[in-house]
């Protein structure tokens, strides 16, 4: 195995106990490898270099990102690294699209038996599985059986875990999760926190989230996230809404996501609680995504985004997937449609907002929207030029003091050059991503001082 060819799966040495991805010319990064690792470096490296040939003994810390395009390399690796290295702090496994498309049932079992016996031959104390892809039927049922497999007696590798992160979908609340995962989870007597996400729910089900946790150790951190969806009805959504009006979701749901799949739905409000049934808010609920699987023909019309910013004021990230991506704000999407006003109140309630990807109609979105500009002094401006606080009569994205990701695609001809110069002002700090997609009318000219002042700083500009 080429250490060229696998490198950029994984992270190199940062320090002498840290792995960290590097976009580095392959010498220098090997070079950089062998010296902060205290290894000692062969006297030529060439292409032909393999991770055979090194031990690290110093290694605390794993970090594997698979590639998205290629077939994973991961059980390799860390097969290799089994044999090469000592007790092992932290392992983070990101899992890519290919792997999450795994359709064949006996390689998904090879896959997660694979990497669950590297792991459980390490003392890890704190391992992450995630992914951004959907897996495939029966692909996150087979984890969670294959890794309640190795419950094992005291002193086994997963006896000393103390931090447990699951962030992969769909992860079904149904046998296999009742009557493998919690024993197992029960067997953890070292775990300080829990953190398990996606969690698909469906009438009936809520219980079990109250047995996993009266399985933690006691003073162990617990967070969860849940999937919401109208595929069961109107009947199961209104049970689902009840259920979380119970304390566990106030004090422990960190993530929530609402899928609308089917014309039974008119308004998101439909599928979370909100209103005069809450005593409080959801305080630690820090992402929320809705998306749609619908068309223009379908009656669902409202996000709802008056009531989401109050019922969950702490929202770090808010993400809109309605229809498929396309530079046609109105192609393939729902009824809704976000308006100025919807802006706006993102502005004044999210303060914490760290992430914001829209892909949603928003033809009807104005400079006046984006900015807090009066619409007169806007309509004044014939040229690019600042315009002072006096002159606004709302907020903008300056507002968004911790904002690092901004991605809107759907925007209609009424955002110009006015939103390029005056809605982002103040984030060159912090802002590290910035895309606008749709038939806006920003100029070259609007284009270029976004890059001037953006680009120098780091921050990857996209207007298409």
């Amino acid at each position: 195995m080429g250490f060229l060819r696998h490198f950029e799966n994984f992270e190199t040495l940062e320090d002498v106990k840290c792995l960290h991805y590097l976009h580095e010319p392959f010498l220098q990064t090997v070079k950089n490898f062998f010296v902060r690792s205290e290894i000692q470096a062969p006297k030529s490296i060439s292409t032909e270099f393999s991770l055979r040939s090194c031990s690290f003994w110093k290694l605390r810390n794993i970090r594997i990102i698979e590639n998205d395009s290629d077939n994973s390399v991961t059980e390799e690796i860390l097969n290799i690294l089994n044999q090469r290295t000592g007790a092992i702090d932290s392992v983070e496994l990101d899992i890519g699209k290919q792997t999450a498309a795994i359709e064949s049932p006996h390689r998904q079992t090879e896959y997660w038996s694979n990497i669950l016996y590297c792991l459980r031959m390490k003392e890890v104390k704190r391992l992450t599985i995630k992914s951004s892809h959907p897996f495939h039927n029966g692909f996150s049922k087979r984890f969670l059986l294959y890794f309640s497999h190795w419950r094992g007696s005291p002193g086994t590798a997963f006896s000393r875990l103390t931090e447990l992160v699951i962030k992969i979908q769909p992860i079904q609340l149904w046998k296999t999760f009742q009557e493998q995962f919690i024993p197992f989870i029960r067997t953890l007597k070292c775990l300080e926190k829990l953190s398990i996400q996606k969690m698909t729910m469906r009438e009936s089900q809520e219980n079990l989230l109250h047995s996993l946790k009266k399985a933690l150790p006691k003073g162990c951190t617990f967070e969860f996230g849940i999937v919401i969806d109208d595929y069961s009805g109107l009947i199961s959504a209104s049970q689902i809404q009840s259920a979380m009006l119970h304390q566990l979701y106030f004090n422990h749901l960190t993530t929530l996501e609402i899928l609308i799949l089917t014309d039974t739905i008119i308004e998101a409000r439909e599928l979370f609680p909100y209103g005069i049934t809450l005593q409080t808010n959801f305080p630690r609920l820090k992402e929320l995504c809705f998306s749609t699987k619908l068309s223009r023909s379908t009656c669902f019309y409202s996000y709802n985004l008056d009531i989401i910013v109050q019922t969950y004021p702490n929202l770090t990230h808010i993400i809109i997937d309605d229809g498929p991506s396309s530079p046609d704000s109105s192609a393939k999407r729902s009824g809704a449609i976000l308006s100025d006003q919807d802006i706006q109140l993102i502005f004044g309630y999210l303060s914490l907002l760290q992430k914001i990807d829209f892909k949603v109609n928003m033809i009807f979105v104005t400079d006046t929207g984006m900015t807090g500009i009066f619409h007169s002094v806007g309509k004044s401006i014939s040229k690019l030029g600042l315009v002072t606080t006096s002159q606004r009569f709302g907020l903008s994205f300056s507002n968004l003091k911790y904002l690092r990701y901004l991605s809107l695609e759907g925007l209609g001809n009424r955002i110009t050059d006015k939103t390029a110069l005056n809605a982002f002002s103040g984030l060159q700090n912090t802002l590290q991503y910035l895309t606008l997609v749709g038939k806006h009318k920003i100029t070259e000219a609007g284009q270029e001082y976004l890059n001037s002042e953006f680009s120098s700083t780091g921050c990857v500009v996209n207007l298409k």
